[in-house]
């Protein structure tokens, strides 16, 4: 019996399109970038943001390259495990400020949305 994954394949698209904007913004106007979250623009937060932009420009296009090969499985629980670790640094950098920044906020926000589409991207394939 096969799963249908439309509906996993569009979190896919959808989020391997913002991943790799987000790379590809990284390196052409990074300054740009790294106001889109609210960080000010440093040496250390601009080199920060290019590595950042280049895992997600793999990830995208892991994603992409999923869907083509049927493995989405594969690609939904690599996409899961890097918010897992986003969600911890976030959780981090808000118990060492002590407070939660507009980067803070949008990091909790961004990954708590993609924990729901892994989530149901998962029971979706267990189908």
């Amino acid at each position: 019996m096969s799963t249908d994954t439309t509906e996993v394949d569009t979190y896919l698209k959808v989020i391997a399109g913002v991943r790799i904007a987000y790379g590809v913004a990284s390196f052409a106007a990074p300054a740009v970038a790294i106001a889109l979250v609210g960080v000010k623009s440093t040496e250390d937060s601009r080199q920060t943001n290019y590595f950042l932009g280049s895992r997600d420009i793999a990830l995208g296009i892991h994603a992409l390259v999923a869907i083509r090969n049927g493995t989405q499985r594969d690609a939904v629980l690599v996409n899961q495990l890097c918010e897992v670790v986003d969600s911890v640094i976030a959780a981090q950098d808000i118990a060492r400020r002590g407070r939660v920044t507009a980067a803070g906020a949008f990091a909790v926000v961004f990954n708590v949305s993609q924990h729901a589409a892994w989530i149901r991207s998962r029971l979706l394939l267990k189908g």
